[in-house]
């Protein structure tokens, strides 16, 4: 639970009171919210490369990202926010346009400067609110009331297609801003898109009534109509350079239709229904077959290979299996060099990213991790393990590029975590009332792979009856160690591991359990000498108990509501627990007496942890806000607004120079100690105005009047 890597205790010490923001993991895709050019273009006057214009959206804000084929979903910028969630985004075909659709039914259009889409150009920062702002060009609202679900740009870039809930569709011109057609379809409107031959002025639309209508935009009037009578068109797309159209139905059907007369030349039955198709690009005219794919519920990913002859034929070239719990929403492709890269959107916010030459996912990416429960270090460059609203475990590198390593096997949401940096494993615990043990001695060759990289535990602990809220892991000699696992059944279990694995998954087997508390556990925390344990619950109470045979050694008695955290010191015999009452208690590790009440805090305070060898503490509230505590006064000597919910863990590195925070709003914050830089500011700055005051008394003993009054000035401006 209370994890903290550390140097050696410095000889002096100063307090830590001024943190600021250095960097962050933060939400940047929720599921159907993302865009993307369909080239990567050259920029006219410096021929520099100009990368496809990538936008992923997060509830109201929307933003520009990089992905080059290495990197994943590094924002370089965002647009210019309008406080109301987004329900469609939409990129142009060149890359140059982004049209954004709002609740309200505001539409915004923004112009995208090919600075953003350099090749050459590198993220300023990681902290979203920091990113460059691209202001719109122009809005308007279509119809008031009704929710914009669909957005289409025509191959040229001239004409803009709204379609709202109800079935109507407005086709804007671009440049000018206003209504060049307006049209009633009668249903609601699955997928929309231009026929992508530049100069044929034709519109796709697909309903849920099973109709496939084809707007022919110069004569004003629906030139081609199909009826499926299976069920309703969920996607479509089009092949051979649109002399083809391929749809889906739900009655779990592939179709595929000639556009000039809307003749049926294939029928396909398909095991699951599917949500999306998207055909890849054909990047070498001499051939005469085009790559389509296919996404389903089932969360599996198909690639189809169509033979573009007369009698044109589809087969089943390769499946790929994304998620056996989330189904598949979205997917679009990026074309960077020869190379084509798709990214499949998933209902739980993952994005993969599959390489489509060798079909194989080469990465994941987590748009959004939703609500963040607990996180710890696993080194000194910021690489740290993050248990999420989520059955797996995500593991980031030092550089927080979004790229991920998963740790698999639990069933439910992952509560808990804690790290053994020498023997480099990691326990975590879950709702689906396990434990389980990782090995992580291997990170580095795995952060290096191009492929997506998941680990499987080699241990797991299993025996509570209810979800396990806290665990803490311990080593006590070469091989053996043991965890703690506090649960919802009230109980405390003590597990021995031994760290050889055999490449088997081993059952653990408790040494111990007792019936802890009377309510829910809600942490669980090892003294560093390994002999005492303390669990803390929302029956108000902290109890320490003999980590040798489970027998109890004291109540913890004073708090006025659920006791949320507990953190050991580092150096002293002594321990910190928070609690919903908003305080914060100092309790003796010998013989559980409360030593110290600090107070401060207007809001229950979910997490504490000692910093900089015991003299500091740092606590996390419901009211996100992140609070520094001097441990001797007792004062809480800084406070930083950090989360918009609750924040629910924190980890420091470095002796506390660098503290991590997570919470409720699905953002991990960095937080880098800047005492010591202020300090040596005020002292330059005191320094300076000693010698100008040095000076003003000199010119004064000279009577050099004119020096005087110039002096006198900059002197009370420095003040």
């Amino acid at each position: 639970m209370d994890s903290q890597l550390s140097k050696p205790r410095p000889t002096k010490l100063h307090i830590r009171k001024l943190f600021t923001r250095r960097d962050a993991l933060q939400p940047t895709y929720i599921s159907r919210g993302i865009s993307v050019s369909s080239v990567y273009t050259f920029e006219e006057d410096s021929r520099e490369v100009l990368y496809p214009t990538l936008v992923t959206t997060v509830t109201t804000q929307a933003f520009l990202v990089r992905w080059n084929g290495n990197q994943v979903l590094v924002p370089v910028a965002c647009f210019a926010e309008q406080n109301d969630v987004i329900s469609s985004v939409c990129v142009s075909h060149s890359g140059s346009k982004v049209a954004v659709a709002y609740r309200s039914s505001l539409v915004a259009l923004y112009s995208v400067p090919n600075e953003f889409r350099r090749s050459s150009l590198e993220s300023r920062t990681s902290l979203l609110d920091q990113l460059p702002v691209i202001r719109q060009e122009r809005s308007w609202k279509p119809i008031a009331g009704n929710i914009i679900v669909q957005l289409a740009f025509d191959f040229s870039d001239t004409f803009l297609v709204t379609a709202t809930t109800d079935g109507k569709v407005k086709i804007w011109d671009v440049e000018e801003g206003h209504i060049t057609h307006s049209l009633k379809t009668g249903a609601a409107i699955t997928k929309t898109a231009f026929h992508p031959r530049v100069g044929q002025l034709e519109l796709f639309l697909s309903l849920d009534d099973g109709r496939l209508l084809v707007y022919d935009l110069p004569t004003r009037n629906f030139s081609k109509t199909f009826q499926c009578n299976q069920g309703a068109i969920v996607s479509f797309d089009f092949l051979s350079n649109g002399n083809f159209v391929v749809f889906s139905v739900y009655d779990n059907t592939l179709h595929l239709f000639r556009t000039t007369d809307m003749t049926a030349m294939k029928h396909i039955s398909v095991d699951n229904s599917i949500t999306t198709i998207t055909a890849l690009p054909i990047m070498n005219e001499q051939t005469d077959f085009q790559i389509f794919t296919t996404s389903s519920i089932s969360g599996r990913l198909t690639f189809w290979r169509f033979s573009m002859q007369e009698q044109p034929k589809i087969y089943k070239s390769k499946e790929l299996l994304l998620s056996e719990l989330y189904g598949a929403v979205e997917s679009i492709y990026v074309s960077l060099s020869s190379q084509v890269y798709l990214f499949v959107g998933m209902e739980n916010d993952m994005l993969h990213v599959v390489d489509t030459t060798k079909m194989e996912i080469t990465t994941s990416v987590v748009g959004n991790l939703d609500e963040v429960y607990d996180i710890c270090f696993l080194s000194e460059s910021k690489r740290i393990a993050v248990a999420s609203n989520s059955e797996d475990v995500y593991i980031f590198d030092g550089n927080l590029d979004y790229k991920s390593i998963v740790l698999t096997g639990h069933t439910e949401s992952v509560l808990s975590l804690d790290y053994d940096p020498l023997t480099q494993v990691l326990v975590t615990a879950s709702r689906d009332k396990t434990c389980r043990l990782y090995k992580l001695n291997d990170l580095d060759a795995l952060f290096e792979s191009d492929k997506l990289e998941t680990l499987g535990c080699f241990a797991i602990a299993l025996g509570h009856d209810g979800p396990i809220g806290a665990v803490s892991i311990a080593r006590t000699n070469h091989t053996d160690s043991f965890i703690v696992s506090g649960a919802a059944d009230h109980t405390l279990k003590l597990w021995k591991f031994n760290t050889n694995w055999n490449g088997e998954i081993r059952q653990l087997s408790a040494s111990w359990t007792v019936s802890a508390h009377q309510k829910d556990i809600n942490c669980v925390a090892i003294s560093p000498d390994f002999d005492i344990i303390v669990s803390t619950s929302q029956d108000k109470t902290a109890r320490m108990w003999s980590s040798r045979d489970g027998k109890p050694i004291a109540t913890c008695i004073g708090h006025k509501r659920g006791v949320w955290h507990v953190s050991f010191s580092p150096v002293d015999r002594i321990f910190a627990t928070s609690s919903g009452d908003c305080t914060i208690r100092i309790w003796s590790a010998r013989d559980g007496a409360c030593l110290q009440l600090l107070e401060g805090s207007s809001s229950s305070l979910l997490r504490v942890l000692f910093l900089q060898a015991g003299s500091e503490l740092a606590s996390g509230g419901s009211d996100g806000l992140l609070k520094i505590w001097n441990v001797k006064s007792g004062e809480c000597i800084s406070t930083m607004e950090a989360h918009d919910d609750r924040l629910w863990c924190l980890t420091c590195i470095l002796d506390g120079e660098l503290i991590a925070s997570g919470g409720a709003d699905g953002r991990i914050l960095f937080w880098k100690d800047i005492t010591l830089e202020k300090e040596m500011e005020e002292m330059e700055s005191k320094k300076d105005w000693i010698l100008k005051q040095q000076d003003l008394e000199n010119a004064m003993k000279r009577k050099e009047w004119q020096t005087v009054f110039s002096m006198s000035f900059r002197v009370r401006s420095a003040i």
